[in-house]
């Protein structure tokens, strides 16, 4: 397959023109968005904003106005973060968030993103039809698969115990898989009418895959060569669907969390059955759109809602409801630090009405 290099101008201009990100200017430090990027190092009982790319004279330039898409921890040094953004590309990070640059990926919605876990400096991401990889820890890009038109690479993964094998899912129902890191391609599955927009691999056993999809999520426990319908069926028969997030830790996978429009909801035996966790907010009234669990203690769970963060630190049992997030905006992604317990990270998107 041919392999075409996509130096950083090329990608600069990838859209036809060159890219103006979304990021605010102002004297004070923070810009004059109220989004972008929130840390919390308490468990979520105090937040900062942590937007600052650049500061030139007085001007100060900061991503307080960018959408987050998701955000993705280096396999080694976990301060070192990457988050998707809607419209400008893929952002580092190599301090949690005190300060932010644009990755050579400056453009778009890139809607995948992996590291091998083996060799970090190697790349992997879904940036519209195409799968981009770099073997030089992001500095160039080279496409390595290209969609047919209208399909968007959703989601691309690293088989954490063979790095050689890597998986990409579209929003054409496309499972894909490459066993020599990107060389070559195959189909492996076909889903009909199913949108992959999330792709999870447990690491301590690559065998077991998941898929979200719009109306469920899909597992494997063959790596990839059969997939049931299980978890799917199991969600809708509590009206827990859409799934809006997909969470477990990899200490105890068998407990899993779904955040979904019904509410919150539980399993505690892998995705075969589930319950819903009673919270603060009355079932089906607010959508909960992410949620997270503490890597070391799967008792303490975080979720949003709308422009609030809730916790509990007890499995549920009873909810802290904290607005002291400074945003106004949807608190979309939320993400817990695989290494330092009670740090989050919170990304917001600006809702069109």
């Amino acid at each position: 397959m041919k392999k075409i290099l996509l130096p950083i101008l090329a990608l600069i201009f990838l859209s036809g023109c060159l890219i103006q990100f979304k990021t605010s200017s102002s004297g004070s430090g923070q810009g004059s968005g109220d989004g972008g990027v929130f840390t919390s190092t308490d468990r979520g009982e105090t937040w900062q904003q942590k937007v600052f790319v650049s500061q030139e004279a007085q001007k100060v330039t900061t991503i307080g106005n960018t959408n987050v898409g998701f955000f993705y921890f280096h396999p080694i040094d976990p301060d070192l973060v990457y988050f998707s953004s809607i419209e400008n590309g893929l952002w580092q990070t190599k301090n949690l968030g005190e300060a932010w640059s644009a990755t050579a990926l400056r453009s778009g919605y890139v809607t995948g993103f992996d590291i091998d876990p083996k060799n970090p400096d190697t790349m992997y991401a879904g940036f519209q039809n195409t799968v981009q990889k770099s073997v030089d820890a992001g500095v160039t890009w080279e496409t390595i698969y290209t969609n047919q038109p209208g399909h968007t690479i959703n989601q691309v993964r690293v088989d954490p115990f063979d790095s050689r094998d890597i998986f990409a899912a579209t929003s054409g129902g496309v499972l894909l898989k490459s066993e020599d890191q990107g060389v070559t391609w195959r189909i492996i599955q076909q889903f009909s009418g199913k949108d992959l927009k999330r792709m999870q691999i447990l690491k301590n056993d690559s065998r077991i895959m998941f898929l979200v999809t719009q109306n469920g999520i899909l597992r494997s426990t063959d790596g990839g060569t059969s997939w049931n319908e299980n978890m799917s069926q199991a969600l809708a028969k509590i009206n827990a669907l859409p799934v809006n997030d997909f969470v477990y830790t990899e200490r105890n996978p068998s407990t899993m969390y779904v955040a979904s429009n019904l509410g919150l909801v539980r399993s505690t035996d892998g995705g075969t059955s589930w319950q819903v966790v009673p919270t603060v907010i009355p079932p089906s009234t607010v959508p909960i759109q992410a949620v997270a669990i503490n890597s070391f203690d799967e008792k303490e769970i975080y979720f949003t809602a709308g422009s609030t963060f809730y916790k509990s630190q007890d499995e549920g049992a009873t909810w802290q409801t904290l607005k002291n997030v400074p945003s106004g905006r949807l608190f979309k992604v939320l993400a817990a630090h695989p290494k330092k317990p009670g740090t989050l990270l919170l990304g917001t998107q600006l809702v069109k009405k």
